[in-house]
């Protein structure tokens, strides 16, 4: 955290997670609204979805209705949102870096850009920790972010429902491994799918 001379002081709060988000909203409740200070939250992502509950977005058993959106959450408590990756911070000049944003087809949306700070928070979370251990790398798909989430979504859907388009999806899943979430393993089969296998043995 850096502090500089500007008067309102400008805050801005890289990540928005619950941490991050939560930060927000009360500073922008206690200082913006009497604009005692200008707030700023940063994310690459559209909307907030809790950490703890990636397991049940990515199994259907939650769905996009239950998401956050930055958009209409920073309109309605008042602050500033900048859609954009992390990229790094000039500590000199007291600016965040920002990489460009492209939409779904690849096409420029915004350049790269910098966000000028008096105050920075970086609440940009954790990633999982394998702690070395031989085949985690490889064969376990890690729930750190939304885009993980998507990814597992559609690949544990597919290969579930035994899609016809991709040709290991017809494979049979007999065993599962589930680590627990919160404290609290959870095994859930997403809605979408009718077809379950005959045995299943599931280790948590």
């Amino acid at each position: 955290m850096t502090l500089r001379k500007t008067n309102p002081p400008r805050i801005v709060i890289v990540g928005a997670g619950a941490a991050g988000l939560n930060l927000a909203t009360r500073l922008s409740r206690s200082l913006g609204r009497k604009k005692a200070a200008e707030i700023t939250l940063v994310d690459e992502n559209l909307t907030h979805m809790w950490k703890p509950s990636l397991h049940e977005y990515s199994v259907g058993t939650k769905g996009s209705d239950e998401e956050i959106s930055l958009l209409e959450h920073s309109h309605r408590n008042r602050y500033n949102f900048r859609l954009g990756r992390f990229a790094g911070i000039d500590r000199d000049r007291c600016m965040v870096q920002l990489d460009p944003v492209n939409d779904l087809h690849n096409r420029p949306l915004a350049p790269l850009r910098s966000l000028p700070y008096d105050i920075l928070v970086l609440a940009i979370g954790s990633r999982s920790n394998d702690f070395g251990t031989p085949g985690i790398k490889e064969h376990c798909l890690m729930l750190d972010t939304p885009l993980r989430r998507n990814g597992y979504n559609l690949s544990y859907s597919t290969c579930s429902c035994g899609s016809k388009q991709v040709p290991w999806a017809k494979t049979t899943v007999r065993s599962i491994s589930i680590s627990s979430a919160a404290g609290q393993p959870v095994w859930s089969w997403p809605r979408s799918c009718a077809k379950q296998p005959s045995s299943l043995r599931i280790t948590v």
